[in-house]
């Protein structure tokens, strides 16, 4: 059945399956394949994989989570010497910074090898909800948007000016002259 082959899509594999496993069931079944890999017995750990997606939960060894059909997400137990990997949450921010700025010249391929290099780390990036998250729990912003000051930091060259506003329509920051946004056109609000 294949559930957590790279390049598979969750939402193809669980499509019309419901599933009415509880999350406890599903870490301690996720727990055993772990246990299973650890000592090598790959018939099992496969077979409880493809238990856990005929039940509506797909692993992905690649993102090191599962995700059940009805939309509930958890992260796979770390595998052995991934402490070592870990990388620290500002160099993260870091490299996010840089990938932002390369999508933003339209420099794809730097920003994908940006992305892989983080996901090397075990960093997992959700593009759509513009957030990340690392298998030992941490979460973040993914760009400026959301959340201008944790993205970016409290540097000089990034904080707001007297009289700068910020537009209630895209978020962008715009300077005290203008009237209108910048990137989106919409009217400074309050004048």
């Amino acid at each position: 059945m294949g559930g957590g082959r790279f390049g598979e899509d969750a939402s193809e594999l669980l499509r019309g399956v419901k599933c009415v496993l509880p999350d406890s069931a599903i870490d301690a079944l996720v727990e055993e394949r772990h246990e299973a890999r650890m000592s090598k017995d790959y018939g099992m750990a496969d077979a409880i994989r493809d238990d856990l997606l005929k039940a509506g939960v797909h692993i992905s060894d690649v993102e090191g989570t599962w995700t059940t059909s009805d939309g509930r997400r958890g992260y796979l137990p770390q595998m052995e010497g991934r402490k070592e990997d870990r990388i620290e949450t500002p160099v993260i921010y870091q490299l996010l910074r840089k990938r932002a700025k390369h999508r933003q010249w339209r420099q794809f391929d730097q920003a994908d090898e940006i992305r892989a290099r983080l996901e090397s780390y075990g960093v997992i990036i959700d593009d759509e909800s513009r957030t990340w998250s690392t298998l030992d729990g941490r979460t973040g912003v993914t760009d400026g948007k959301k959340d201008r000051k944790k993205f970016w930091g409290d540097h000089d060259s990034q904080k707001k000016m007297p009289g700068d506003w910020e537009c209630s329509q895209c978020g962008s920051l715009n300077f005290a002259k203008r009237d209108e946004c910048y990137k989106c056109g919409a009217s400074r609000s309050g004048r």
